[in-house]
């Protein structure tokens, strides 16, 4: 070979994209066992540990990153056929002992040289396509957390992050290829990427506790589908406009659920979180033994710590409680109740009868609604239930007569003898009354799960229920009750009669004879009021907490002073204020007060005649601004008075959350993927406002081998 032709040949070996050198360089076998020569020819190696890589758009021409529009192209030459191996050898090794550079460096060198390419530029400043691409990553990624959806499938190429960035990569040139060669896909970048976008949404929350001062602490256990005992951890804080916020933090993974472990993980996850126990103002928990006992339970030992943590037994489960004891003393709810059960478990636990159930129940004027199962543990929303049976209540003996007269064996004698019970009259009695007193209880419960009502809001809607089974305590009422009923069962069930009369036991029988019921209404009317009666004493035993002394007391002092009655302030409640609010000053603010609601009334149009709610006094202060630097005691009562949680319903719904995204199907998560992904579900307004290109700076920025690869965010 001339001396000119291998001149020609090394003019035009220059001219080589730095891709295109990498795999020359390859194909001569040098032997270069150190990982920054890994990392170098190998673009699909997305570890964090730092090394240049991704000089060169490997989707494109092989120009530089800038002038990278991420489409492919064909137009690399055929020169590897025209090189002799031992001359690039030569070069290369000759290149390598000039610079003393390692021969992964000196590939790397060459293709930063950009001289013979004259479209590239005179320095690398990042690849266009590349950021691009991460860019939509993060944006499939932040959907599918927010959806509570999983990213990974059986095969990497079935799950829903590889499949919904294939649907995108029609509007993203190059992105097939990118997924092709699953640059930055592994579970490892992944993970990296959602526990980001989880801290940014989680220090937000924090940052707004701390800023806040103040916090509550509402928790509750539960098993997950792993089998793992997990403690849900919620915070309640209140912001200087007053706005109430309730939030998920942590799932806590515990062994044990005793108090001394519950405590632990409290104590723990607060010094994770920056946040001290001397700020926390309120706890609500539910009235189990671990949670609520008065000498060793979580909420006495954290009062030991924090004596300002006022404990709250939740007042939802509270109202629980009074369902579950006005149910167990009256048989007539006891036994409508089980009835609802059994039907719905005869009807929807085989598809052949709830066939013949629905085949009977579409008749052209039917409009009932289907059949619905009892909820085993939430009493409060058991009045769907009862009301399909009753709107479905002949459908339902038809469809039992066909059940009992077409099969055999138990489900038939299970038939007959549920619609024996359903001619009776005294069931249908206890059907129509559950529905009443399920239905005004359901409605208390809705209102007592908002997550920002106080403690006025609490014992108002208390209050307005027991006034209203205090209402429908009289005979008039009873008497219109029963007449509605007897008409509505004319056609459904046997007339009113009188149960069998039961003897008393010998060992209960003290000598005075037993009380006998002359009439069917007699004996209704007894067990109605038996009902409402132990309704209202159970409204008034449960809700009158110890804790709500110091609420009922703050909330006293505002309003009443508000209305320009003084107040004299008890020396507990002093105590209780003591290092948040200086009492002396405090009760010169009250005494300012209705010359604040004076101001508004004129100034801001308000038009209050007499205060009644501390909502209204929130008003009154965001309005006039002025009243929270002036009366900055009475500012910092309100906060603290608002920051008291009042249920641990924000702890229940995590639960659903829970089982939604740790499934049968993703049990084997770890405990740190799982609180990511429950933060960016649960708070899917906050994911929503999510800055992904600030999240894509920081994700690149992290080493010099990403910085390389996706150059700068900022252009």
């Amino acid at each position: 070979m001339s001396i000119l032709e291998l001149f020609s040949r090394s003019k035009r070996l220059q001219q080589v994209t730095a891709a295109k050198v990498v795999k020359e360089i390859e194909v001569i076998n040098i032997d270069a066992t150190d990982s920054e020569l890994e990392c170098e020819s190998n673009p699909k190696f997305d570890d964090t540990t730092g090394l240049d890589d991704g000089l060169v758009c490997s989707y494109s021409c092989g120009q530089e990153s800038d002038d990278c529009d991420g489409s492919s192209c064909e137009e690399l030459s055929e020169l590897e056929s025209f090189c002799d191996e031992d001359l690039l050898s030569t070069r290369s090794l000759d290149s390598e002992s000039d610079s003393g550079c390692h021969p992964a460096e000196a590939s790397s060198s060459k293709s930063h040289d950009n001289s013979a390419n004259p479209h590239c530029p005179t320095k690398f400043s990042g690849n266009k396509c590349y950021r691009d691409f991460l860019m939509t990553e993060l944006s499939s990624l932040k959907y599918l957390m927010r959806q509570g959806l999983a990213v990974r499938g059986h095969k990497e190429e079935e799950g829903n992050l590889h499949q919904l960035m294939k649907c995108r990569s029609d509007d993203v040139p190059g992105l097939s290829n990118w997924l092709r060669d699953g640059q930055y896909l592994s579970h490892e970048i992944t993970d990296e990427l959602i526990g980001m976008m989880a801290h940014k949404v989680r220090s937000d929350i924090l940052s707004e506790v701390r800023e806040a001062e103040w916090f509550g602490i509402i928790g509750d256990e539960t098993r997950d589908e792993g089998g793992i005992e997990q403690f849900a951890l919620s915070l309640r804080w209140v912001d200087s406009e007053y706005t109430v916020y309730e939030d998920i933090i942590e799932l806590i993974e515990v062994e044990q659920t005793d108090a001394v472990t519950l405590v632990s993980a409290l104590r723990e996850s607060c010094r994770r979180m920056v946040l001290s126990l001397d700020n926390c103002r309120g706890q609500a928990y539910d009235g189990a033994s671990n949670m609520a006992g008065h000498l060793n339970g979580v909420a006495a030992r954290i009062l030991k710590e924090a004596p300002k943590a006022h404990y709250v037994h939740c007042l939802a489960h509270s109202l629980n409680l009074c369902l579950q004891a006005c149910t167990s003393s009256c048989p007539i709810i006891k036994e409508s109740l089980l009835l609802v059960t059994e039907l719905s478990t005869m009807v929807r636990a085989s598809p052949k009868r709830l066939a013949l159930f629905k085949n009977i129940q579409h008749h052209p004027s039917s409009q009932a609604p289907n059949i619905k199962p009892l909820c085993p543990t939430r009493w409060t929303v058991r009045t769907g239930a009862i009301n399909s049976v009753l709107l479905n209540y002949g459908t339902l003996c038809e469809t039992l007569d066909e059940i009992g007269a077409d099969t055999r064996g138990e489900p038939a004698a299970k038939a007959l003898g549920l619609r024996a019970l359903m001619t009776k009259f005294g069931v249908f009695f206890g059907l129509k009354f559950s529905e009443v007193v399920f239905s005004a209880t359901e409605q208390l419960s809705v209102t007592l799960q908002s997550h920002d009502i106080n403690a006025q809001q609490a014992i108002s809607a208390v209050n307005a229920a027991a006034q209203y089974f205090h209402r429908l305590r009289s005979h008039s009422s009873y008497d219109n009750f029963y007449k509605s009923v007897v008409e509505a069962a004319k056609d459904l069930t046997d007339k009113p009669a009188l149960p069998r009369q039961k003897r008393i036991p010998r060992r209960h029988n003290q000598g005075a004879e037993n009380h006998h019921h002359t009439t069917p209404d007699e004996y209704f009317r007894q067990q109605y009021f038996e009902v409402l009666d132990t309704m209202i004493a159970e409204l008034i035993r449960r809700f009158s907490q110890a804790s709500f002394s110091f609420l009922q007391e703050a909330e006293k002092a505002i309003i009443h002073s508000c209305n320009g009655v003084h107040v004299e302030l008890s020396e507990t409640f002093q105590k209780a204020c003591e290092g948040d609010v200086d009492v002396d000053l405090l009760a010169t603010q009250l005494l300012l007060l209705p010359d604040v609601i004076k101001t508004a009334n004129q100034q801001h149009n308000f038009t209050i005649k007499k205060v009644t709610s501390i909502s209204t006094v929130c008003d009154v202060f965001n309005s006039c601004t002025f009243a929270k630097v002036m009366l900055s005691n009475v500012h910092q009562l309100l906060r603290i008075y608002l920051t008291v949680p009042m249920t641990s319903a924000t702890a229940e719904r995590t639960f659903s959350t829970l089982r939604r995204v740790k499934n049968y199907l993703r049990t084997t998560m770890t405990q740190e993927r799982l609180n990511n992904v429950m933060l960016l579900h649960a708070h899917k307004q906050r994911t929503d406002s999510l800055n992904l290109q600030e999240i894509a700076t920081n994700f690149a920025g992290r080493n010099k081998r990403r910085r390389n690869y996706f150059g700068s965010f900022s252009n």
